[in-house]
């Protein structure tokens, strides 16, 4: 009998059009902290800053720039883990014909050479 990983490598090889979409449990294991598991910053009270806010008060600004600010260096320092080269490796072997779509704003996936 087939293990799982078995069968999605078949769904993966016989697919005509595959989409990969991904979300921010793949940067995790590279440093950067997600935002609404149980210890999320979710969790802890941030809650996002909504753009109609963003544009009318400037309070909301300061704040916004200020906690970007102060979670750059999780960016800066993260590096492609082994989830993004294999995104990288399926696109390269032609097999995401459907594209990548993430709601990622780390840029590893295209550290990882994947585009």
């Amino acid at each position: 009998e087939p293990s799982d990983l078995d069968a999605l490598a078949a769904l993966v090889q016989s697919a005509e059009r595959l989409l990969l979409l991904t979300g921010a449990g793949l940067s995790t294991t590279s440093g950067i902290p997600d935002y609404r598991s149980p210890n999320g910053s979710y969790s802890k009270g941030h809650v996002p800053i909504q753009h109609r806010e963003f544009v009318s008060d400037q309070s909301k600004r300061r704040r916004y720039w200020a906690r970007s600010y102060v979670g750059y260096g999780y960016f800066s320092r993260a590096r492609p883990n082994a989830a993004h080269f294999a995104v990288s490796a399926l696109q390269e072997r032609g097999l995401l014909r459907g594209g990548i779509i993430t709601q990622n704003v780390d840029g590893l996936h295209s550290a990882a050479g994947a585009s």
